[in-house]
């Protein structure tokens, strides 16, 4: 190697140790020493040393040396140039990587596609007085026997994942979709960890139409009540769940402050995201070779508010209904094909910008697939039972960041039909009652309490009374991407 390649490669050494040391961000002995070592080892060190810590104070010393400042200035002066080069480098690049967080944007090998990531890690901590059935997101208790049966649940099965894609414009038609996932795993009440996919359905609309396929919400009494309980009142009194379905929607715009909103799908009948159907005798239990139609005409008052994309209405009320058939095939007995029917309202009213109201109602046969009749399809005779439930919830915000939901939901078979088994308990009315406080700390942090208490009810061929009811406290931090 020349005398020019060794000048150049060690002032370029030299360079590096001083990006290294303006890097830092303690000015340490130590951090210095490993970067002079980098630069040419201890004796380099021992001058920046001397010079405050910083090589580059060598024209400090140069002037206090006029022949040293002779002999090498030359060699000093590009050497700064290539310090300031190095520097503003750096600086374009850390500008360039924060504009590139604050536009960050997945896309897709077509590039007219684009995703959104969002999602939450969830952490919760539940007990409650009595065992419920699926002490993670308790939804009924189990029979009260005498004997002790508190549970404690430590979790993150809430914790969720989802992807909104935004595509291009087809025939007038925005595309796009959603999927969302959470960690409940693929047997919802096995409660055990896993994907428990929730939404994946990709729609085309426009300010006029909707036609979306794919796994969505149920189309009937589409609300909820708000609570830290991921099960948020199924099976006593919030009806409805998800499945596959095929949907079209058609909006009235009467002017600015009033639509009228149809609503048209034919949908998977059994879910099997709920119960496990391997086990009998509801394995037996399946479609008839038809799809179940559900049907929504909601009208809604009011300008648009809120989130662009999540625009609501402050008032709105709905009325839905679904036809469909079961069928339940037993060996050596002939088939029995039942009639699935609901019919169901909803409504909510946002009061004023601190307070509202929401609520659903529903009456209907063999709709256990629904979260309804607390999940029974049928009694022990085999025969349908009918059911009518509905909850309701009154919300309050103190302040922009602190709000307080408070509800009462109940689902109650029809007793008559409901005929005590020969094995077991048949639940015949299942009602709960919550308050909460969620404190939204920031954009990204939520921290919530909830108390809630559940009671359900039991027909037994014993005269004894196993009623099950329990105090469930609630905890839940949520931070949001």
């Amino acid at each position: 190697m020349n005398s020019n390649s060794r000048n150049k490669t060690g002032r370029f050494a030299i360079a590096a140790s001083i990006v290294v040391c303006i890097a830092v961000t303690s000015r340490t002995d130590a951090n210095l020493l490993a970067a002079a070592q980098i630069a040419g080892g201890p004796q380099q060190y021992e001058n920046n040393v001397s010079a405050n810590h910083f090589p580059v104070s060598l024209t400090d010393e140069s002037s206090s040396n006029p022949n040293r400042a002779t002999r090498e200035s030359p060699g000093v002066d590009e050497l700064r140039q290539e310090i300031e080069q190095l520097q503003a480098g750096m600086q374009q690049m850390q500008q360039g990587m924060e504009k590139i967080g604050e536009n960050l944007k997945v896309t897709t090998v077509d590039k007219n596609w684009g995703i959104g990531i969002f999602g939450s890690l969830n952490g919760e901590m539940l007990y409650s007085e009595h065992r419920p059935f699926l002490p993670s997101a308790p939804i009924f208790i189990f029979p009260d026997l005498g004997r002790d049966s508190e549970t404690f649940e430590a979790h993150a099965k809430s914790t969720n994942l989802g992807l909104a894609l935004q595509g291009p414009e087809i025939n007038g038609l925005k595309a796009g979709g959603l999927f969302l996932t959470y960690l409940y795993g693929e047997q919802f009440e096995a409660d055990d960890y896993g994907f428990f996919i929730v939404r994946a359905y990709g729609e085309l609309k426009n300010e006029s139409v909707r036609f979306a396929v794919g796994l969505d919400g149920d189309l009937m009494n589409p609300l909820g009540p708000t609570m830290l309980n991921f099960n948020s009142g199924n099976a006593s009194g919030n009806f409805g769940f998800f499945r596959g379905q095929f949907r079209a929607e058609r909006y009235f715009h009467i002017d600015d402050a009033t639509q009228v909103t149809a609503q048209l799908a034919l949908a998977d009948p059994v879910i099997t995201s709920f119960a496990e159907f391997d086990v009998p005798p509801n394995n037996f239990l399946e479609s008839n070779g038809s799809p179940h139609l559900h049907s929504r005409i909601a009208l809604g008052l009011g300008c648009l508010e809120g989130t662009p994309g999540q625009e609501t209405r402050p008032l709105e009320v709905g009325f839905s209904g679904l036809i469909g058939e079961l069928r339940r095939t037993d060996a050596p007995g002939p088939n029995r094909v039942y009639d699935v029917w609901a019919v169901g309202a909803d409504a909510r009213w946002r009061i004023n910008q601190r307070f509202g109201v929401k609520g659903e109602f529903f009456h209907g046969q063999a709709i256990g697939n629904y979260n309804a009749a607390i999940l029974q399809i049928n009694n022990d005779l085999l025969d349908p039972i009918r059911s009518t439930g509905g909850w309701g919830e009154f919300y309050l915000y103190w302040n922009d960041c602190l709000h307080s939901h408070f509800g009462y939901g109940v689902d109650d078979p029809l007793d008559s039909e409901v005929i005590a088994g020969l094995t077991a308990a048949r639940p015949v009315r299942n009602e709960f009652v919550f308050g909460n406080m969620i404190w939204d700390v920031s954009r990204n942090l939520e921290i919530g309490f909830e108390v809630s208490q559940i009671e359900t009810s039991y027909a037994n061929i014993t005269p004894l009374d196993i009623d099950g009811a329990s105090m469930i406290y609630h905890s839940r931090v949520r931070l949001k991407f």
